[in-house]
């Protein structure tokens, strides 16, 4: 099982490599915080879902090993808040436009993610993903 899960956890962390989690987005309630994130627009909650059931999707094969059924497609989109990007950059670099949402679509092979769990050595060969950013100008957001 921890195989299992820690194999979950790396496809999960590879799918959102390019989208670290905001604060706004993964605060964790039981945690104390100086400041109280901002609240997710309808369209930032959407989102959300989507990549949550992108990584429930992957987990799942993963974790039942069944090579049979759907590969993985999933369109990932990601807004990040200018002022979310300007606190990552931590003051080093000005951030000189508005928001930028990041847009992916994730293909995955069935087979491999399932293979990976039954096999005692299995490399999985991911296609390319590619990402694409629109930045907004700061007066349109």
């Amino acid at each position: 099982m921890k195989r299992t899960l820690s194999l979950c956890a790396s496809v999960a962390a590879l799918l959102l490599l390019w989208l670290p989690a905001s604060a706004a987005e993964d605060a964790n309630p039981g945690t104390a915080s100086a400041e109280k994130p901002p609240e997710l627009t309808k369209e930032e909650k959407t989102e959300k879902e989507a990549r949550m059931a992108c990584k429930a999707k992957i987990c799942e094969i993963i974790a039942t090993r069944d090579p049979v059924g759907e590969n993985v497609s999933c369109d990932i989109v990601k807004t990040w808040r200018e002022e979310d990007i300007t606190k990552m950059l931590g003051g080093k670099i000005s951030w000189p436009w508005g928001n930028a949402v990041c847009q992916s679509k994730l293909d995955l092979p069935r087979a491999s993610l399932a293979k990976a769990m039954s096999e005692p050595e299995y490399q999985i060969v991911m296609p390319e993903q590619k990402v694409r950013c629109t930045l907004a100008q700061k007066d349109n957001r």
